[in-house]
């Protein structure tokens, strides 16, 4: 089934369900992002969806329910792949178990796994400054999409999220988007599955286009002076060319 792109996706009412491969567990993730990669050249897209991250858990136990030590649990979904991403306090990407980048087809991995998507009513575009800081201010919900291309024009993004941060000034009609998580594309990326050409990130804009984001990558701590060990942390930030749009629910 295609992402419906005529509408916006209501991302609170919309999950993903998995089943672990023996069926003694089935978890329903709420979905935070979406994004659409599209290949002039050949004609594809592939859209891929963030879940909602938790904490790492034993199932159904009386005590300790939290695994100890903790570690965050994410992940980047489409309708055939998966990508399981763990933050651990340290990182460490040749750790025997649990691994922090769990990537491959689905559904082999588990049992059963499926998107179901709603979409958004009565949606209107913002289309100045004074729109956007009116609906905010009159506490509408907000959805942005955000479109990227690479410098080679074949490659093409459509990213979409809601707004949960939203600065605005209502004296000088002024408006900065400052949220996430989302999905931000590598265009670079050689890797095999579509899942893992993907980094989490912020995004940060006071206009409708451009920007910044800080991306989810490996960061060293250091410690008087010398690297001591690395942490999965949003630190790396790159400016962006971008064309944003702006939504909201209900009447201004």
């Amino acid at each position: 089934m295609a992402v419906e792109l005529s509408k916006l996706c209501d991302f609170p009412n919309s999950y993903l369900t998995f089943t672990v491969a023996d069926r003694s567990n089935a978890a329903r993730i709420q979905l935070d992002a979406r994004c659409r990669l599209t290949d002039r050249r050949t004609g594809q897209a592939e859209e891929v969806f963030l879940i909602t991250p938790c904490k790492s858990e034993r199932m159904y136990v009386k005590e300790k329910l939290y695994q100890d030590p903790n570690f965050d649990f994410c992940g980047i979904w489409s309708r055939k792949e998966y990508l399981i991403l763990r933050t651990p306090l340290t990182s460490d990407l040749a750790r025997a178990a649990p691994k922090e980048l769990d990537a491959g087809v689905l559904p082999g991995r588990f049992g059963q796994s499926k998107i179901d998507l709603r979409y958004l009513e009565n949606t209107q575009p913002l289309k100045s400054d004074s729109a956007v800081v009116q609906a905010t201010l009159k506490n509408l919900y907000l959805m942005a999409r955000t479109h990227v291309e690479h410098a080679d024009p074949h490659l093409s993004a459509m990213i979409e999220y809601p707004v949960k941060t939203m600065n605005v000034c209502e004296k000088t009609t002024r408006f900065q988007v400052d949220t996430g998580p989302l999905l931000w594309p590598d265009f670079e990326s050689k890797a095999k599955l579509a899942v893992e050409r993907f980094d989490l990130g912020f995004i940060v804009y006071n206009t409708f286009a451009d920007g910044e984001v800080v991306l989810r990558v490996q960061t060293p701590i250091v410690l008087k002076g010398k690297e001591a060990a690395k942490a999965w942390h949003y630190s790396k930030i790159v400016p962006i060319k971008a064309k944003h749009e702006l939504f909201c629910v209900g009447k201004l």
